[in-house]
């Protein structure tokens, strides 16, 4: 479809001032354009390449109202439309970008800017299934079109589909062996396999073609934290916190600085690092991209779910009944599943919860206490469904559903199968509590409560809590184990968890570090996982008491409840 611009012949200051625009000669070219907005007012172009100049020097609230004066004289002006759309991406006006890329695409469904350019708004806006369609569209067009490959493969990186996430950054490195982004983000997946040697290699390729890259410097310091290089790290970090004003990628370095310090035993310098860094995290995600209240809120719906009905007996005879296991966030669960996978009776979720799953499908309709045994059914159905879709045939093996929050759902899990068996991690609170604040974790509702020492105690009062009346509550079997006895003493831990379990000890758990390589790990632990079990991690919060005193208040009554010195 032609717009009315190709009906009009362009005047010949146009076009010489285009040509010096295609050469980059801004100066030259801005003059004329502001001249033909006045005289030739019936012409959209000057205005459009008027708002192109601002998108090029990062101004796009200056580049928005230029464009809409364009589109107001040609409202079919595909370009225009589209870069109307990259400039209120860029300014966080997510839906109006969407609104404006689809009518460039309504204009002309080829046009691959507009394509590509929605693919980044969906991804920004999570909806990163749809943005995978989108880049793989652009790329059916354009197989060489390096950026899409890149953020593609961020995509599936996000989603832990590591094997593909590799496959379009190959692609692109194939295309440009030199190209910035596909080195640091296959790094990047090398790294999430433990392949520290491979991902070393391909960050040093990245700083060799450009030593100031501030993500190629931000993961080259991870790289050096794991290697335990902690004044390498600091001195990259620097490089990045200089050289940006970008609150995600300040949050990262300034994570990545707090383990550094960490490293180093300064804990002031780390704790002031990781309060910056969540700071920085707390202006990135304003606009409603998480929101800590709501989590708290179903955990209040959690606890109030307990007192709604009385539940049905612990069936004693049933069968193949999944165990649930769960835990506060940084109680060390995901080394204990990967011990419990490399048996070969267990198979275990990975966090890809059927329980999860179920439990907020059942929350949209009637209280769970009101279904009666048909609806009951059909959900349980729908959890072995999730299960198998996500976890293969499961056989006559034992399901360990491992989610450390599925917690909110053990009311549900117990009305659906009064036979489970839940498994309960603890730590010291005040680790766990310290851990939270210390960690970069995706964004979500939960994980927003984090951003603040007062908002992690919050939470784990509410979560522990909820625990401590369901175990008194709910006619389930459970059992606790603690993390530091399973670092100092792991067969002494996992043999009376199996017998629990009802299954025999077997020697492939000695060796579940072998799991880690592929990117099985999906969790914040995944290097962790990966190296010898060790002790380090247990009492980590007494070199930061000192900012531990205002929630200790708050921790106290756990502490002493799961045993641990006060």
């Amino acid at each position: 479809m032609c717009h009315i611009e190709d009906m009009i012949a362009y005047p010949p200051e146009l076009e010489r001032a285009i040509a010096q625009h295609r050469q980059g000669d801004i100066a030259s070219a801005r003059p004329i354009y502001e001249e033909l907005s006045r005289t030739r007012s019936e012409l959209a172009e000057p205005w459009h390449l008027l708002g192109v100049i601002e998108l090029q020097t990062g101004a796009p609230d200056k580049a928005e109202p230029l464009f809409r004066e364009a589109l107001a004289r040609d409202t079919a002006h595909v370009k225009c439309h589209s870069n109307l759309g990259g400039a209120l991406y860029q300014l966080n006006r997510l839906d109006e970008a969407e609104t404006e890329l689809r009518r460039a695409l309504e204009l002309d469904p080829d046009h691959t800017d507009a394509r590509y350019n929605l693919g980044n708004v969906l991804a920004k806006a999570g909806r990163d299934e749809d943005a995978m369609a989108a880049f793989d569209a652009v790329l059916t067009a354009q197989p060489r079109h390096i950026k899409a490959l890149d953020n593609a493969g961020v995509l599936y990186f996000r989603h832990h589909r590591f094997d593909q996430a590799e496959n379009y950054f190959r692609r692109a490195l194939d295309i440009d062996p030199d190209d910035q982004v596909g080195l640091v983000n296959l790094a990047r997946v090398r790294e999430r396999q433990n392949r520290i040697e491979e991902a070393e290699s391909l960050m040093n390729r990245a700083l060799e073609h450009d030593p100031n890259c501030l993500e190629a410097n931000l993961f080259s310091a991870q790289i050096d934290y794991r290697q335990k290089r902690f004044d390498d790290a600091l001195m990259k970090l620097k490089i990045c916190i200089a050289g940006t004003q970008d609150p995600d990628l300040l949050a990262q370095a300034h994570y990545a600085l707090g383990l550094a310090h960490d490293g180093r035993n300064e804990a002031a310098d780390a704790f002031r690092a990781f309060a910056m860094a969540n700071d920085y995290e707390r202006r990135d995600m304003q606009g409603g991209k998480a929101d800590p209240t709501t989590y708290m809120a179903r955990i209040k719906a959690a606890q109030a779910r307990l007192n709604a009905a009385p539940f049905p007996p612990k069936d004693e005879n049933a069968t193949g009944q999944p165990v649930f296991f769960v835990g506060f966030p940084r109680s060390g669960t995901t080394l204990l599943e990967q011990m419990l996978a490399a048996h070969p009776g267990v198979v275990t979720s990975n966090e890809v919860s059927p329980l999860d799953r179920v439990g907020r499908e059942m929350l949209k309709g009637a209280a769970p206490h009101a279904l009666d045994e048909r609806a009951l059914d059909a959900y349980r159905a729908h959890f072995w469904q999730h299960a198998q879709n996500s976890l293969g045939d499961i056989g006559g093996r034992t399901l360990v559903d491992k989610m450390p929050l599925n917690i909110e759902f053990l009311d549900i899990a117990t009305r659906l199968f009064p036979g489970a068996k839940i498994l309960m991690a603890l730590r010291d609170p005040r680790d766990v509590c310290l851990s939270c604040f210390m960690q970069h974790f995706e964004r979500n509702n939960a994980m927003a409560n984090f951003l603040s020492l007062d908002g992690t105690a919050a939470l784990y009062d509410q979560v522990m809590g909820l625990w401590l009346k369901q175990r008194d509550i709910l006619p389930l079997a459970w059992m606790e184990y603690r993390y530091e006895d399973l670092v100092q003493d792991m067969e002494g831990v996992v043999k009376p968890i199996l017998a629990f379990l009802e299954l025999d000890w077997n020697d492939d758990i000695r060796g579940y570090r072998d799991q880690t390589q592929g990117g099985r790990v999906i969790t914040p632990s995944y290097a962790q996982i990966g190296e010898r079990l060790y002790s380090q991690a247990s009492g980590r919060w007494v070199k930061y008491a000192r900012f531990l005193e205002p929630i200790h208040p708050t921790l106290a009554p756990y502490i002493d409840a799961f045993g641990y010195e006060s």
